[in-house]
């Protein structure tokens, strides 16, 4: 067993863990050895809090724990939507958010994700399509999207003699079908 993959996991990734068992469960065998550190910040869980159907808000945070998903404080400290327990004050995070954000609020929990994966040095997984946003501003952080970090999970799975890698194709046409 190498390095584990270590993943930071965007808020639009609960929705997907909902879909997707191969994938879910996946990742909680691989974190369950070792083999896998999934983490999430705050303002994931936050921004999943607000998903207004109750039964689908409750499914996609059990699904983000489930897998073995660890909170970590954000790399930096917005006013109205960091919780001073669980953001860094006094990093360089600060000036990414405001450079990624352009003047756009909208962008802050986006850029307070991409920002905190970047300091960590973990790759971020994110179902947003227009990922051109990330590599901009953060040209060192690694964007995965939906296919790559499924990609990947199946990779170590294989690795790790938890996937035969003769069932590979079996599992990606089921994760293909999955595609929206």
């Amino acid at each position: 067993m190498g390095e584990p993959l270590a993943i930071m996991l965007d808020a639009n990734l609960a929705d997907i863990l909902l879909e997707d068992d191969i994938l879910r469960n996946g990742l909680r065998d691989l974190v369950e050895i070792g083999a896998a550190r999934v983490f999430v910040t705050h303002i994931a869980i936050d921004e999943v809090m607000r998903t207004p159907d109750r039964e689908k808000r409750d499914r996609m945070v059990h699904a983000l724990f489930w897998i073995g998903a660890r909170t970590i404080p954000t790399s930096a400290f917005v006013l109205g939507r960091s919780r001073y327990d669980l953001a860094a004050l006094g990093t360089d995070g600060g000036t990414v958010v405001s450079n990624f954000c352009e003047g756009n609020s909208h962008l802050t929990n986006d850029a307070l994700i991409a920002a905190t994966a970047s300091e960590y040095k973990v790759p971020l997984a994110t179902a947003e399509r227009r990922r051109g946003r990330f590599s901009r501003h953060l040209p060192e952080l690694e964007v995965l999207s939906v296919e790559q970090l499924r990609a990947a999970v199946n990779s170590r799975l294989v690795e790790e003699g938890r996937l035969d890698a003769t069932q590979l194709p079996v599992v990606q046409s089921i994760q293909d079908a999955l595609r929206p």
